[in-house]
């Protein structure tokens, strides 16, 4: 059933032709009938006209002569006709009338008067049937439309089999074809028909076949040579749709991931590649318009191999997702990190002759202090107690000042990995301040403005101190020896911390910035400045308008890098002989950070303790001076000259030594190897290490070892002590 009223082309066509033929079949039968009608109303009026006229005639004479027998004989020959219903005749003297029994369903009432010598003498009435008329036409209609039928089915049955050779055999053709090319075999042809506008169709529909194959073979070799270029390139690239799954990667995240992309199973990038499950943060980010760059990235925490992640959005025709590009930068990292260290060394020189003579000043300072005292020993003269505590405040002082100095430098100086914490940039920038006070030309005035709250950043602290000093070396040269020997000598060096919101305008101009709040760390100094013609090539490496002697242009360059990393950006604007400022923006961290206040007052009440402690020293004053502070504060000591004597100490006595405290650099055996040694003896030993450098990757690897704690030298009393009884009890 559902077959049969299926609507198609042909279906359409034979019930538009049934349609048009009965509606024109109807239309001519009724004009038919009804003209068939009309001609039998016509011959009927004629009829009753000449019969009622007939008759009228006919009984004048018995009307006028009053015969009464011949008035109702007449009519009763009438009265036989089937077209006569009823005949009334009214005279003067009486009325007769003849009626039939049945009556007929349509009657014509006809009245006539009869006139004898223009005297009238009687009326005539008669009614007529016009059931045959009527009759006859119907039949004769009913005949016309069982004639026009009968046509009718039979142009059907010629129509359908005219459509079903003609277009319904082309078109399955076409659709068939259709289907075909639908399941991408574009190379399908319909034969030619015999008409001319199917053929047509078939013409198009060939050709069209033909573009599609053409451009299906061109967009299989585009496809194929986007392939080729995307698997050709060095970086990894991964896209993912909205929800994460992976729709595409190149050859080069096939190798570097060979074990997440072969166990694929219809999972998100970060379940599929445990690798990047650290940023799938990011790539939410990424899905709300952000783009993400994460800049000198370890994958691999073992493996010293660093990397740049980019993350964008993928948008096109009904296409969403991310694309991940990773970079391998780890030969671009250690040439940027050769570079920061030649442009480090060149700073460290630079200052050492400041350093130098301020050092100098500090080591004077205590040698004039102590060899006052001992003269007042000496000469046996009574000092007064407050005196004598402020000569003693003064020597402490000075060597923590030149223990300041010496470790600044010691950072400023050697390598290390970027590390990115929590810092506060008023901190970075006194540091700076104070190497930079120590070392300037004395006729440059150094005026700084800090930030009256904790102007936290998330950075590398030696990166960024290094990006500060920098920056005030460029002006103090600036300020001094890039000067003629006829201009003014120094001048006012301004430094100053503030923060701002980044707004579009800002961006449009800068479009490495992302927008959020920044610090803005200004630097204005009043040098020579920089030429017009020349100041798009300032961050430029090895680029310098110094002399060879005085600067390798790696300043600036290394200033550039280094806040690009932190994702800030650094610009500048100068004038000649009026001075440079340079700004350099930070993005705020905005998570809270607990404060951290070092606590430097000395406390002279110690807590006694006990126990014996082996301290294991090169240096014999340090020896001397560990060994009495920890008498004093209870515990009983015994010392090693280097690493190897007290790892044979500590293999005589670990049941009774309660710790050790041990130098990092010493001859024979370090202190590291010396640790390694008793740790074969009792695994559980408590060590303690100490060292003149900060905290660096040596000391980071014995207490993963098991190194309980670390001390920086130079130390004070309470330092020492409070350090042994957190680590070693």
């Amino acid at each position: 059933m559902n077959k049969i009223f299926t609507r198609t082309t042909t279906t359409d066509l034979i019930y538009s032709l049934i349609i048009a033929v009965s509606g024109l079949v109807l239309i001519l039968a009724t004009i038919n009938y009804y003209a068939s009608l009309g001609k039998s109303e016509k011959e009927f009026s004629h009829k009753i006209n000449e019969k009622i006229e007939s008759l009228s005639n006919v009984l004048e004479d018995p009307l006028w002569n009053m015969d009464v027998e011949e008035i109702k004989r007449i009519p009763q020959l009438y009265f036989q006709d089937e077209d006569i219903y009823s005949i009334v005749i009214n005279y003067r003297i009486d009325s007769h009338s003849l009626t039939k029994r049945e009556k007929p369903g349509n009657l014509f009432k006809m009245k006539k008067e009869i006139f004898h010598l223009n005297e009238k003498i009687g009326d005539l009435e008669m009614v007529f049937s016009q059931d045959k008329y009527i009759t006859s036409a119907t039949q004769q209609y009913k005949e016309t439309l069982i004639i026009f039928l009968i046509t009718l089915v039979i142009l059907i049955v010629i129509f359908r089999y005219i459509v079903k050779f003609s277009i319904e055999f082309p078109f399955k053709d076409l659709v068939f074809n259709l289907e075909e090319v639908a399941k991408g075999k574009y190379g399908q042809k319909i034969p030619k028909k015999k008409h001319k506008d199917i053929n047509l169709i078939i013409t198009r529909f060939n050709s069209m076949t033909e573009q599609i194959n053409l451009r299906d073979k061109e967009l299989n070799a585009a496809r194929e040579f986007l392939s080729d270029i995307i698997d050709s390139i060095t970086s990894i690239i991964i896209t993912t749709d909205n929800h994460g799954f992976i729709t595409l990667v190149n050859n080069k995240a096939r190798e570097f991931f060979p074990i997440g992309l072969k166990n694929n199973s219809n999972s998100q990038f970060w379940e599929t590649i445990t690798l990047l499950s650290r940023f799938k943060r990011n790539w939410e980010q990424v899905l709300n318009g952000v783009e993400i760059s994460i800049r000198r990235e370890k994958l691999i925490e073992d493996e010293a191999r660093y990397f740049d992640i980019f993350m964008y959005p993928l948008s096109g025709d009904n296409v969403d997702g991310v694309v991940i590009r990773i970079d391998e930068v780890t030969e671009i990292e250690k040439k940027d990190e050769q570079l920061r260290q030649a442009q480090k060394m060149e700073t460290v020189g630079f200052l050492a002759g400041g350093l130098a003579h301020d050092f100098n000043n500090v080591i004077g300072g205590i040698i004039g202090t102590i060899s006052l005292i001992k003269y007042y020993i000496n000469k046996e003269i009574n000092i007064d107690i407050n005196k004598l505590k402020q000569h003693l405040i003064t020597v402490e002082d000075s060597g923590k000042r030149a223990s300041d100095m010496v470790q600044q430098l010691l950072t400023l100086a050697k390598r290390h990995e970027l590390s990115l914490t929590p810092l506060d940039l008023n901190l970075s920038l006194k540091h700076v301040v104070k190497i930079c006070n120590n070392t300037f030309d004395k006729s440059i005035d150094i005026k700084v403005r800090y930030y009256p709250e904790p102007a936290m950043i998330k950075a590398d602290l030696t990166q960024i101190e290094q990006v500060i000093l920098n920056v005030c070396v460029n002006a103090s040269h600036a300020m001094t020896i890039m000067k003629s020997q006829s201009q003014r000598q120094g001048g006012i060096l301004e430094i100053s911390i503030n923060k701002i919101s980044i707004d579009p305008h800002f961006i449009k101009l800068h479009h490495d910035m992302k927008p959020g709040n920044y610090w803005i760390l200004k630097i204005i100094d009043e040098g020579i400045g920089i030429p017009d013609n020349i100041k798009n090539k300032v961050f430029d490496p090895f680029f310098t308008t110094k002399d060879k002697d005085k600067g390798t242009g790696l300043g600036l360059s290394m200033v550039y890098n280094i806040i690009k990393q932190h994702d800030g950006f650094v610009d500048f604007y100068s004038d000649l002989n009026i001075g440079t400022t340079f700004n350099i923006y930070i993005p705020v961290f905005e998570e809270k950070v607990e404060s951290e206040e070092s606590l430097n007052s000395d406390n002279y009440f110690i807590e006694k303790s006990e126990g014996l402690i082996l301290i294991v020293d090169d240096e014999e004053i340090m020896r001397r001076l560990s060994e009495e502070i920890l008498k004093e504060a209870g515990y009983e000591v015994i010392t090693a000259k280097n690493g190897k004597d007290g790892v044979e100490i500590y293999r005589h006595n670990f049941k009774l030594i309660k710790g050790v405290i041990m130098d990092m650099a010493m001859p024979v055996m370090s202190g590291k190897e010396a640790f390694v040694e008793m740790q074969k003896i009792n695994p559980d030993v408590k060590v303690l290490m100490a060292s003149g450098f900060k905290q660096d990757d040596r000391v980071k690897e014995s207490i993963l070892r098991g190194v309980r704690g670390f001390i920086s030298k130079p130390f004070s009393m309470n330092e020492l002590i409070s350090s042994v009884k957190k680590y070693i009890g």
